[in-house]
C-alpha cells in the first residue's frame, strides 16, 4: 500500500505540490489573522503611539511634534521609524483608529512574506527547499508573534526578503531591479538598525554579480540605482541634521526633523567581545527575556532548530567554496551574504531580538537547507523531524491562544481600553497612573493633535524618552492626600481603592489591572 501511495504521489506530483503549498500557506495565514486585533489584548505603547501618529497625519496633517509628514518621527523624543505609520493611514481612514487597523499592515506583510520566501527559495535552490522553508516560516513562533501586533521595526525582515527576491529576478529580467530598489529603499524606513545592513547587502550582492558579469548595465539598472538613491537621500539629510550639520527641514508636504535626542551611541565597535557573547547567548537560548518577542518555552524558532541551522550553514559554505573554486555563479551565496551582514551588524550593538530581526528569515532559509540535506540522505529521520516540528507548532498554538494570552497582558495594558471608554463618557479632568503610558491615552482618547501640542508639559525635557506630566485634560500628577472631587482618576491596582471609597468616590473596575474613581 505504501508503495502504491508513493507511486500515486509521483504520478500526480504537480497536484500534490499545489495542495502542499496551499495547505502550508493557509495554515500560516490562519494562525496569523485569527483574532489578531484582540490577541494580544488591548494595546502596546509603541503601536499605540504609531497609531496616534497615523491618525494625526490623516486628520490634521501633522504628527505629535508638529511636523508635516516626517521621514522619521520624533515620537518619544528619540524617534520612531516611519513606514508602518504611513501604511496604517489607509486602514485608519477606512475603518477608524483601533487595534485592527493599526495591526493590519504588519499582518498583511507577514502573510505576503510566506509567499515571497517560498518563491525566493524556489528560485534560488530549485529543489524542495522552498516547501521546507515555507513550512518552517509558517510555524515559526517569532514570525507568528510579530505579525499580530504593530511594532514598526518588525517590518524590516520582510522588506529585506522582498528586496532580495526581486534582485534575484533582476538577474534575468533587469526591470525587476527597480522593484528590488523600491523594497530595499523602503526597508530603510522600517528600522534604523538596517541602515548598515541594506547598503552592505546590496554592495556585496552587486560585487558578486559584477565579478561573474551577471549585472546588465541598462536603463532599468540605472533607474533602480537612481530610485534607491532618491529613497536614501531624505535619511542621509536626517543624519546630517541630527549631527548638527544642517538645519531641520519643514515644508507643508514633508519634514526632516531634528530629534530631541539622537541615540547614535547605541552603535559601537568598542565592545564587540561582550556583544558577541551576548549575541551568542541570545541565539542559543532563543530568548531576550521579553515575552512579546519570544517565549522561553518555544524560543524564536523552536529549540531543536540550531543543529539543523548549523548543518545548513556548513553545506552552504561548502557549496560557496566549491562554486568559487570552479568559477561558477550561484545565487545561494545571497542567503549567506544576508545572514553574514545581519550577524556582523549585531556585533556592533547590545542586541535584543528586535534589534537583530533581519537575521532570522535568512536563518530559517539556511535551516531549511540543512533539513533538505537530511531529507535526501535520511528520509526516515527527516519525517521524524518534521513530525516533531508539527507537534511543537500545535503546542505553541495552543499555548499562544491560552496561557500566553494571559501572560502578556501587562505588556499590552489589559483593561485600559475598557477604562478609557468610561473616561470618554465623562467630561472631567483626568488624573492618570504612571503605569498607563501617555501614547495609550492619546490613542484611545483620539486627542486633537494641535490641542495636544499646545498643552503638553514634560517633566524631563530634553530626553531620549520624554515623560509627559500633563496634556489637555489629562495629568500624571496624582496627590492622594488632596483628592480632586471634580476630577476622574484612572488608576492601576497599585493604588488602594480605600482612600477613594472613604471620600465618596464611585469605583469602576476593568477586567484587568485598571480602574476609575469619580464622584457621581
Amino acid at each position: 500500500m505504501i508503495h502504491n501511495c508513493y507511486t500515486w504521489i509521483h504520478n500526480h506530483r504537480k497536484i500534490c505540490n499545489i495542495f502542499l503549498f496551499a495547505t502550508l500557506m493557509l495554515t500560516g495565514i490562519l494562525v496569523r489573522i485569527w483574532e489578531f486585533g484582540s490577541i494580544p489584548c488591548d494595546i502596546n505603547q509603541d503601536e499605540a503611539f504609531a497609531g496616534f501618529e497615523a491618525y494625526s497625519l490623516l486628520h490634521y496633517g501633522i504628527d505629535s511634534s508638529g511636523y508635516s509628514f516626517p521621514v522619521y518621527f520624533t515620537t518619544w523624543g528619540s524617534g520612531m521609524n516611519a513606514l508602518e505609520i504611513y501604511l496604517m493611514i489607509p486602514f485608519v481612514s477606512l475603518w477608524g483608529l483601533n487595534t485592527y487597523t493599526i495591526r493590519m499592515p504588519q499582518v498583511v506583510i507577514a502573510c505576503l512574506t510566506l509567499w515571497v520566501i517560498f518563491l525566493l527559495t524556489k528560485k534560488i535552490f530549485k529543489t524542495k527547499v522552498c516547501y521546507i522553508t515555507l513550512f518552517l516560516t509558517a510555524i515559526m513562533p517569532w514570525h507568528i508573534m510579530l505579525s499580530r501586533w504593530g511594532l514598526e521595526s518588525n517590518l524590516a525582515p520582510a522588506f529585506l526578503i522582498f528586496g532580495l527576491y526581486f534582485f534575484v529576478l533582476g538577474l534575468e529580467r533587469p526591470c525587476f531591479y527597480i522593484l528590488s530598489s523600491l523594497f530595499y529603499g523602503l526597508c530603510l524606513y522600517c528600522y534604523a538598525t538596517v541602515w548598515l545592513v541594506v547598503p552592505l547587502v546590496i554592495f556585496l550582492q552587486f560585487l558578486y554579480c559584477a565579478y561573474y558579469k551577471k549585472i546588465k548595465f541598462c536603463r532599468e539598472t540605472l533607474t533602480s540605482l537612481l530610485l534607491l538613491f532618491f529613497l536614501a537621500v531624505p535619511l542621509l539629510l536626517f543624519l546630517l541634521i541630527n549631527k548638527g550639520l544642517l538645519s531641520e527641514i519643514r515644508t507643508p508636504f514633508f519634514s526632516i526633523p531634528k530629534l530631541v535626542v539622537m541615540r547614535s551611541n547605541e552603535i559601537s565597535v568598542n565592545d564587540i567581545g561582550n556583544h558577541f557573547k551576548h549575541f551568542c547567548a541570545l541565539l542559543f537560548n532563543q530568548s531576550d527575556n521579553y515575552i512579546v518577542n519570544a517565549t522561553n518555552y518555544f524560543g524564536i524558532f523552536y529549540h531543536i532548530t540550531l543543529p539543523f541551522f548549523l548543518l545548513g550553514l556548513f553545506f552552504l559554505f561548502y557549496n560557496a567554496i566549491y562554486h568559487f573554486k570552479n568559477n561558477k555563479f550561484s545565487t545561494e551565496i545571497f542567503i549567506v551574504i544576508n545572514f553574514a551582514v545581519s550577524f556582523l551588524s549585531g556585533l556592533l550593538i547590545n542586541v535584543n531580538i528586535t534589534k537583530i530581526n533581519s537575521l532570522f528569515l535568512p536563518m530559517m532559509i539556511i535551516t531549511s537547507y540543512g533539513l533538505y540535506q537530511i531529507m535526501i540522505r535520511l528520509k526516515k529521520t527527516f519525517v521524524i523531524v518534521l513530525a516533531v516540528y508539527f507537534i511543537l507548532f500545535i503546542n505553541f498554538t495552543i499555548y499562544y491562544f491560552t496561557d500566553y494570552k494571559e501572560e502578556v497582558k501587562e505588556h499590552f495594558y489589559y483593561g485600559c481600553a475598557e477604562m478609557m471608554e468610561q473616561v470618554q463618557m465623562r467630561n472631567k479632568k483626568v488624573y492618570v497612573t504612571k503605569k498607563l503610558p501617555y501614547p495609550v491615552v492619546l490613542f484611545y482618547s483620539q486627542e486633537n493633535v494641535t490641542s495636544y501640542i499646545d498643552s503638553v508639559q514634560y517633566n524631563n525635557y530634553p530626553n531620549a524618552f520624554l515623560d509627559v506630566d500633563s496634556f489637555t485634560r489629562y495629568s500624571y500628577d496624582i496627590d492622594l492626600n488632596h483628592l480632586d472631587k471634580e476630577a476622574l482618576y484612572l488608576l492601576d491596582d497599585s493604588y488602594d481603592t480605600a482612600a477613594f471609597l472613604n471620600a465618596g468616590f464611585t469605583i469602576i473596575h476593568s477586567g484587568g489591572t485598571f480602574y476609575i474613581a469619580y464622584m457621581q
